[in-house]
């Protein structure tokens, strides 16, 4: 999973995209990269929620849904 977030120092900020490589949950060196170096045409800014399901068999699902 790719997070896309805003980071800003001094008043300034600049858009960034973190993945986690080596799932440890700390941002580590070389784990952030611009949108356009990640491959992103455009970002959504709508509000998005994580949902997840089990299933009578005990499936998992998990997904999100854009929020209006």
């Amino acid at each position: 999973m790719i997070y896309t977030m805003l980071m800003k120092r001094n008043g300034r900020g600049k858009v960034r995209n973190w993945r986690d490589i080596n799932l440890d949950g700390v941002a580590d060196e070389g784990e952030f990269t611009t949108p356009e170096k990640a491959g992103f045409d455009s970002i959504s800014l709508a509000q998005w929620a994580c949902v997840s399901d089990v299933g009578d068999d005990g499936t998992v699902s998990h997904g999100m849904i854009a929020l209006d």
